[in-house]
């Protein structure tokens, strides 16, 4: 059973917006400031509860049924990552649970969901067989699982199947893609909700040398642009470079990166979202809480902030200033993100002004 805070649901204000509100379990902090947004803390006793709490937006009468759900191991991240925007680009969810069986907070999902189709992501050693047929259960014929020889083939296949599934199709219709290193898992939770935004595939690459098959389904999905998400120690520059040679035109491939992953999330919100009322934060320092956030980030047009344990990092609060947020939710108990802290919005540095920690560039959305 999930702990129900004293908030059923998300202020009427969100709901008269049109974002519709997440169910209970989305606790209001102290009241902010006048200049500061609401904040509001998504906080299950434990990584499947806040997942629980999260996917329970589809409860929602605003909200329309998840028509796939992807299962994922819920202690690692690899297989995952680029199931966020695969499942968020047409409104599903993901549900975690360990890999060697159904807990009952994610069985419980998929009773309640009722997707019409479940994919499982990773092979055996992710996602055991006999979880996977405890998982088929709830959806009979309409099962499946998609794994590679790595994380990176998984990654590659997720890719395809989501937004380039006709082998015969001369064209992807996808404009854009988001690649970023699967050594780890920072960059490519800031780049989820950018692709569940665009409808863009995340390809994990390794941090250097780009191999054959991803080449390939490069030219194959014919992107006009790709973004490479993180700094060179990420992604190299020649990683980028492999990149940009199968992408036409001279400035169709650009990096986005900060000084730390904190600011990289940054650079991403900027470049591909404008002004939104509603935004997420979640640990930089640990995967599931931005993992099972990623596709609910579709309801709310909203990026999700990368923050350090104790404090919300200054750049990261001048975006969210800059980006007009009026909610923010911040996702994760005390264990990841410090009550009251971060409840409060609290910045690493002191902070004067908004135009100290607003970032400057010449690609973004806001730019």
């Amino acid at each position: 059973m999930i702990r129900r805070s004293a908030l059923a649901l998300l202020t009427t204000a969100v709901i008269v917006a049109g974002s519709p509100a997440l169910a209970a379990g989305a606790a209001e902090s102290a009241p902010a400031p006048a200049d500061q947004p609401t904040t509001y803390r998504i906080d299950g006793a434990n990584r499947f509860e806040t997942n629980q709490i999260l996917n329970s937006i589809f409860s929602s009468e605003d909200v329309p049924a998840p028509p796939v759900v992807y299962v994922a191991n819920a202690y690692s991240y690899p297989d995952a990552l680029s199931a966020v925007p695969a499942a968020g680009s047409v409104g599903g969810a993901i549900v975690i649970t360990p890999g060697d069986s159904l807990i009952e907070q994610a069985a419980d999902q998929l009773e309640e969901l009722k997707p019409a189709r479940i994919v499982v992501v990773g092979g055996v050693n992710s996602i055991s067989e006999a979880t996977y047929e405890q998982i088929a259960q709830y959806a009979p014929g309409a099962t499946t699982r998609i794994a590679g020889v790595d994380r990176y083939e998984t990654s590659r296949k997720i890719a395809e199947e989501a937004f380039c599934p006709d082998p015969g199709a001369t064209t992807c219709g996808v404009t854009t893609g988001l690649f970023a290193s699967g050594a780890n898992f920072a960059d490519a939770l800031s780049a989820g909700p950018a692709g569940v935004h665009i409808d863009a595939p995340v390809i994990l690459v390794p941090p250097t040398g780009l191999d054959g098959p991803t080449s390939q389904l490069i030219s194959r999905f014919g992107f006009e642009e790709a973004a490479v998400i993180g700094g060179k120690s990420s992604i190299s520059d020649d990683t980028l470079a492999a990149i940009h040679a199968l992408v036409p035109g001279d400035k169709a491939t650009f990096r986005l990166s900060g000084e730390n992953r904190y600011a990289t999330s940054v650079a991403v919100a900027y470049q591909f979202f404008g002004g939104t009322d509603s935004v997420f934060v979640a640990s930089g320092e640990t995967f599931p809480d931005a993992l099972s956030a990623g596709p609910v980030t579709r309801t709310f047009n909203s990026p999700i902030y990368l923050s350090s344990k104790e404090c919300l990092p200054n750049v990261v609060y001048g975006d969210i200033q800059d980006i007009g947020a009026t909610d923010v939710y911040l996702v994760g108990g005390p264990a990841s993100l410090a009550t009251p802290a971060l409840d409060q919005l609290q910045t690493c540095d002191p902070i004067t002004t908004k135009s100290e920690t607003a970032p400057v560039s010449p690609r973004g959305a806001r730019g």
